[in-house]
């Protein structure tokens, strides 16, 4: 069982504000009656058939006509003969109208604590959003969110146990809309949330208004990424720019991520358990691949297009 940080009591008494206004019984039946679906409107005026006694048409010379009831068994037998006679009033329906909306259910994802807090005030401070959990981890975030159920993940991409980006399929399981915050948003990391599933993307160094208006938007099934970077997103998803590091194998993955970690070549074999010849060769196809003269080089192409963090 994974600890969540305790969300603050601007959430209880935000939701304890929006039960004070359910609606009041008698003043929704006070309503249907005053728009005509009460008794008091005409009700004895109808016949025991659903015609109404003494409706009147017009003749040819223009002068009232009073239309017989319909019978009894007709009416029973033809029932639009007797409608025809009576306009009905139209019918209330309950499932026509959507339920009001609730707030906004929003997971935080964050590992740092501070960070954490400051976003979970600003977040609370619209009433319209709950702060459900809280957690540092993506192990924590996958359980939260088959606990709380939220409509909205605020994912970290870099969380101390793994990369964010690559658990957006995981925690969208449940129906939840995956928001990324992250230090360095670039096209590359850009089209990898969006190939994930992910909804949107925001820099850390915006505004906390701006974060509560994308989680707001992100909850109305918008995606939100910053306009410059839709081009370079479009053009890697469809092929136009070649993602660099595409062909990189999964070992080579992990040794492109102990570079960027500082891991000097023997370590690097000690840690993955193969010899320091193959760890030369593991790093000379990476950098093959990435089209870079230097491990340094290397590890910058990774970090723009969003291989390592």
């Amino acid at each position: 069982m994974f600890q969540e940080r305790p969300v603050g009591g601007v959430a209880g008494a935000a939701r304890s504000g929006r039960a004070s206004q359910a609606a009041d019984p008698d003043a929704v039946g006070h309503a249907l009656t005053s728009h005509g679906h009460g008794h008091g409107h005409g009700g004895s005026a109808r016949d025991g058939c659903g015609g109404r006694a003494g409706a009147e048409s017009v003749d040819a010379g223009g002068r009232p006509q009073p239309h017989p009831p319909v019978p009894a068994g007709l009416g029973w037998r033809y029932p639009l003969l007797a409608e025809s006679r009576t306009p009905r009033a139209p019918r209330t329906s309950h499932m026509s109208e959507p339920p009001p909306p609730g707030p906004i259910r929003v997971l935080l994802v964050e590992d740092h604590d501070m960070v954490a807090e400051a976003i979970g005030l600003a977040l609370q401070r619209d009433p319209g959003v709950l702060v459900v959990a809280s957690v540092r981890s993506v192990a924590a975030a996958a359980e939260a969110v088959a606990r709380h159920r939220p409509d909205v993940v605020v994912l970290d991409r870099r969380l101390p146990d793994g990369d964010g980006v690559a658990a957006i399929p995981a925690l969208r399981g449940s129906g939840a809309r995956v928001l990324v915050l992250t230090g360095e948003a670039t096209a590359a990391v850009a089209a990898r949330v969006v190939d994930a599933g992910g909804a949107g993307l925001v820099l850390k160094s915006a505004r906390l208004d701006e974060l509560a208006d994308a989680v707001r938007r992100v909850a109305r099934g918008e995606a939100v990424f910053d306009g410059s970077l839709l081009t370079g997103v479009l053009d890697r998803l469809t092929g136009r720019t070649p993602v660099a590091g595409a062909s990189l194998t999964a070992r080579e993955r992990e040794t492109l991520s102990l570079l960027a970690d500082g891991v000097s070549t023997d370590e690097i074999g000690q840690r993955l358990g193969v010899a320091r010849n193959t760890v030369r060769n593991h790093v000379q196809r990476v950098l093959d691949k990435l089209g870079a003269r230097s491990k340094l080089e290397a590890v910058s192409i990774a970090r723009r297009e969003g291989l390592v963090d």
